[in-house]
């Protein structure tokens, strides 16, 4: 822990928190950004009061993003049902994860982990995750019917981070770090665990601690995933992730309770193998992030709907005006505005830095190119607006995981019959009227 001035503690708050409830802050609070600062010098800075505001107006949410790359054992799951007055019984997790999904009658636990003490409320509709090293005992007796789902697995490579939002959207990172946590330590360890039945005491446990200092904020992480979401566009950055918070909506439970249920047939009947439990428990794990993920992502369209932002006009002229020549320093001029400012301008609106926004619509362009028409590498070059075939071809795997000539090959059969090609993309109009004239 560091400590700060409450002066410039109220900068860093202004610079950094750009905007939770009417709740009143406390020292202890702040201090969960890896500062301390005690209760008198925090009353100090009333004269701060924006920046007290919007410190108040923003959630921090802890994330667990688990390595899919890395096995995934299944370690017990159930459906629960109890008349009113049960109380949860007195748990401890050792290495595993806890998943509840509820479906009916809410109730709390008391639980305590690496962050502290704290209530946890479970209620319909809402999806909760416990972390390994997690004890915790139901809070009160329920006053009604209870009914949840719950599933225990082991994650052999997982690490935790933050979120931070403002009313269900994301909001740029606070703070960066890093803490990679391999609960297996070995690849002979790893090859110990895969025979015979896991259980969560076998793994050997590396530092979960979940102290904000060590926390990964995956807020940009997040951020750039929902923009390809966006465009039903492939992810590469999260697609060996399954990134869960520790509680979040779940808008469509049937599609969850659909893999869940199969999970709990498996479980409960003999399979010579346990490695379909295992690849079933990651089958609802991925759901249960897509579900999330989705939920953001709405979030963030009707946002921007509802915003009309200073970029929208921007993002109409590099539609209209693309070419190889185009970028930052040349849009910016275009605007009369300094290039670092339309930078961080156009990532606050649009959800993703201007130099990426241009590879995106390049790489777009490309991809209609490649599946409707016939042209060589060289010529789709020149037609994306890229300068040179090897950054294409670089830039385009980066984006999609494919080279293009294995783009070419997967995707091109999927489009014969659709002639429309996307507004938004900028083709040359010579080049789309002669291609949406093929499928006329």
């Amino acid at each position: 822990m560091t400590s700060i001035s409450p002066i410039r503690l109220a900068m860093n708050l202004c610079s950094v928190v750009p905007c939770l409830a009417d709740t009143k802050i406390t020292a202890s609070d702040v201090n969960r950004f890896g500062t301390m600062v005690s209760d008198s010098d925090f009353d100090r800075l009333s004269c701060f009061e924006p920046a007290r505001e919007r410190f108040r107006r923003t959630a921090m949410t802890a994330v667990y993003a688990i390595d899919l790359n890395r096995p995934l054992y299944y370690f017990m799951a159930g459906e629960f049902n109890s008349e009113p007055g049960w109380r949860h019984n007195r748990f401890i997790h050792d290495n595993d994860f806890e998943v509840i999904i509820p479906i009916q009658g809410h109730f709390e636990l008391a639980v305590e982990d690496d962050r502290g003490e704290r209530t946890v409320r479970i209620s319909p509709g809402n999806c909760t995750v416990l972390p390994p090293r997690t004890k915790g005992v139901g809070a009160a007796r329920t006053g009604e019917h209870v009914n949840f789902f719950w599933m225990h697995f082991v994650a052999t490579s997982w690490r935790p981070g933050v979120i931070t939002t403002q009313k269900g959207e994301l909001i740029r990172p606070s703070r960066s770090g890093a803490a990679q946590v391999d609960v297996a330590e070995s690849d002979e360890e790893l090859d110990a665990t895969q025979s015979g039945t896991i259980q969560a005491s076998d793994v050997h446990s590396g530092d979960t601690s979940l102290k904000p200092t060590e926390n990964e904020d995956f807020t940009s992480l997040i951020a750039t995933t929902i923009d390809h979401i966006s465009r039903n566009d492939y992810c590469p950055d999260a697609n060996n992730l399954c990134l869960l918070p520790e509680r979040f909506r779940i808008d469509d439970i049937n599609r969850i309770l659909l893999p869940l249920k199969n999970l709990l047939a498996c479980a409960n009947s003999y399979r010579y193998s346990q490695k379909e439990n295992d690849y079933l428990t990651a089958v609802v794990l991925i759901e249960l992030c897509d579900s999330w993920l989705r939920s953001l992502t709405a979030a963030h369209q009707e946002h921007t709907a509802n915003t009309p932002g200073k970029t929208v006009p921007i993002v109409e002229w590099i539609r209209a005006y693309m070419s190889a020549q185009l970028t930052v320093a040349s849009v910016a001029e275009h605007f009369q505005m300094n290039p670092d400012y339309l930078s961080r301008l156009f990532k606050q609106e649009q959800g993703v830095n201007l130099r990426d926004y241009l590879i995106s619509l390049r790489v777009e362009t490309a991809k209609v190119l490649l599946i409707r028409t016939d042209f060589s590498l060289a010529r789709i070059t020149r037609y994306s607006y890229f300068n040179d075939e090897r950054n294409f071809i670089k830039q385009f795997k980066k984006a999609t995981g494919l080279t293009p000539t294995n783009y070419r090959k997967q995707f091109a059969q999927t489009h014969l019959n659709n002639g429309a090609i996307d507004p938004t993309i900028p083709i040359p109009q010579e080049l789309r009227r002669v291609i949406e004239g093929l499928y006329m």
